[in-house]
């Protein structure tokens, strides 16, 4: 019975469409989230249990906690329209006002117009085939202004435990509050999905990351060795002022023959001279060290990671 209610839940809030999404933001992130809610307002105000994706940015843990169970404060920080929270919560839509607490915990998303010759907030007008009515709609160009001028107010929702251990639950849209309860649960409604965990920490590491950071050493590498051929093949030159030569007139070519009078002691070369044969191999074992990582990536390979499965 049990299991077929979660399956039902599972296909009812589409968590097999939503899960890329969540999986993406582990992968790059190291961590995605889940929250689990009661929305009052579904099925015609009766009510049902939803699963919505969390944005990784918006999630907050005390510095000791190893993982949600072991937490003892958790926040969690969203922009959400002022004309949901009014009708989520009718006896506060007086004091609940739009705008941003705090611009350093929010993370702006422009949207760029798809019109560019409209540049303001006016509607864009289509005229139908007919020629006789026109069609008109808001500009998206409105959306690049802050989330402070789109009617949304910071929501801070905080998790945390009493000196009895129980959780409490307190709700805050801009210093109006909105709910402070007891919800009688013994962990909060999140689920963590973490790629690579990292020791006594809650927050994990992705599988980008790792390849980023090898992609940088790499690229150091051969930006290295690409300087050492660039100058080998085009060596500095030392020029004696005195001698009256016009260095601007010099000019190092690559592959030049030039005839020198005197004899073997009119001619020398840079001793020792240099082996590039070893800067060859140095990049190839550059390139199959990189191989060799992208091995163990098994989103890289196009395997379901057994750590993602767990977390399911």
């Amino acid at each position: 019975m049990v299991r077929a209610v979660l399956e039902w839940l599972w296909e009812d809030n589409h968590c097999d469409t939503m899960l890329p999404s969540t999986m993406l933001n582990t992968l790059i992130f190291g961590n995605g989230f889940w929250k689990i809610i009661w929305d009052a307002q579904a099925r015609g105000g009766t009510g049902d249990i939803r699963i919505i994706n969390v944005d990784p940015s918006g999630m907050f843990f005390n510095p000791e906690a190893t993982c949600i169970e072991d937490a003892e404060e958790i926040f969690h920080l969203e922009q959400v329209p002022v004309a949901k929270l009014r009708r989520m919560h009718p006896d506060k839509a007086e004091d609940i006002k739009a705008g941003v607490e705090d611009q350093s915990i929010v993370v702006t998303r422009p949207h760029m117009s798809q019109a560019k010759a409209n540049q303001g907030n006016e509607p864009v007008t289509v005229q139908m085939t007919t020629g006789e009515q026109e069609w008109s709609y808001p500009s998206s160009a409105s959306s690049k202004r802050g989330p402070e001028s789109k009617e949304t107010a910071t929501v801070m929702e905080r998790w945390y435990k009493d000196k009895e251990g129980a959780w409490k639950r307190c709700v805050v849209a801009n210093k109006t509050l909105l709910i402070d309860e007891y919800p009688q649960i013994d962990t909060p409604p999140f689920v963590h999905f973490c790629d690579y965990r990292v020791p006594w920490m809650i927050w994990g590491t992705g599988e980008i990351q790792h390849i980023e950071n090898l992609q940088y050493e790499i690229n150091r590498r051969r930006g290295m060795i690409l300087d050492i051929l660039r100058f080998c093949s085009a060596p500095m030159m030392a020029v004696d002022p005195a001698s009256g030569i016009d260095a601007d007139q010099l000019e190092a070519v690559p592959g030049a023959v030039i005839q020198a009078e005197g004899g073997p002691a009119a001619v020398s070369i840079l001793t020792p001279q240099m082996d590039l044969s070893g800067l060859f191999r140095v990049q190839q074992m550059d390139k199959q060290d990189f191989n060799d990582i992208l091995g163990y990536m098994e989103i890289m390979q196009g395997k379901r990671s057994e750590e993602h499965t767990s977390e399911l």
